[in-house]
């Protein structure tokens, strides 16, 4: 059946209405863009991770991403980025009020976030976003805005658009 004409799309296992789909992303990606975004980013990355221009320089010549790459505190980035995973089951409780309050998911619960939060799927995409942001951190010179584009960005298509609402919910998808 061709799905491109009609007002609904399934995605991910679950229905989205395709008019109210762009307004509800862009609130969505807004609220992200604060929180989790700048709120974790702010400290994951800026506070936890040295400066780039703090690091020793490497001589590579070339490209600047393959110098920046080159400089990353490869070992560093991985712990950091585990203990940035692991801290989510952690801060369920809590991360249930803030979602309630600053992205407007007002039927989460703190049984749904606890189950998503610990859940080694999640963990496991969390680990690699964190590292995603460390590079794009790395890579902006220690720019905070990278990783919390990115950051904000995944997490907003995760929510309106993989199903991340309803997980947080506690519910299936359709």
């Amino acid at each position: 059946k061709d799905t491109r004409n009609s007002t609904t799309a399934k995605t991910s296992g679950h229905t989205v209405d395709r008019a109210k789909l762009w307004p509800k992303f862009v609130k969505t990606l807004g609220r992200c863009l604060i929180v989790p975004a700048f709120a974790e980013e702010a400290f994951w990355r800026c506070m936890v991770h040295p400066h780039p221009a703090l690091q020793y320089q490497s001589e590579v010549s070339g490209s600047v991403v393959a110098t920046a790459l080159v400089d990353l505190p490869l070992g560093r980035i991985l712990a950091t980025n585990l203990a940035f995973a692991l801290y989510h089951p952690i801060v369920a409780d809590a991360a249930s009020a803030t979602m309630n309050i600053f992205l407007g998911l007002d039927s989460v619960n703190r049984s749904g976030v606890r189950q998503v939060f610990r859940d080694p799927t999640f963990l496991f995409l969390a680990f690699i976003l964190g590292n995603t942001c460390s590079v794009a951190y790395w890579m902006a010179g220690g720019a905070l805005y990278a990783p919390v584009l990115v950051h904000g960005v995944a997490v907003a298509i995760w929510l309106d658009l993989l199903g991340g609402e309803e997980a947080l919910r506690g519910k299936k998808g359709d």
